[in-house]
């Protein structure tokens, strides 16, 4: 069977208190940045739902190159 040459990242960002909002609106403004770059095959962000302050970022990338650029 093939292997995958697909790569994925994970990040996730704590706000400090009282500043998630605004931290999540930055984030936001590099999500479709991020989503047209070359090789990107998806790109989230997302909030956690038990701790307001903690933001989840994904990526995934058609290869480790394709992601290494956009780094």
């Amino acid at each position: 069977m093939p292997q995958s040459s697909t790569v994925s990242h994970l990040v996730l960002a704590r706000a400090r208190t009282g500043k998630s909002e605004l931290l999540g609106e930055r984030l936001l403004g590099l999500i479709e940045p991020s989503r047209n770059a070359d090789g990107c095959l998806k790109f989230t962000l997302q909030r956690s739902l038990q701790n307001p302050d903690l933001w989840l970022i994904v990526g995934c990338w058609v290869s480790e190159d394709a992601m290494n650029n956009w780094l």
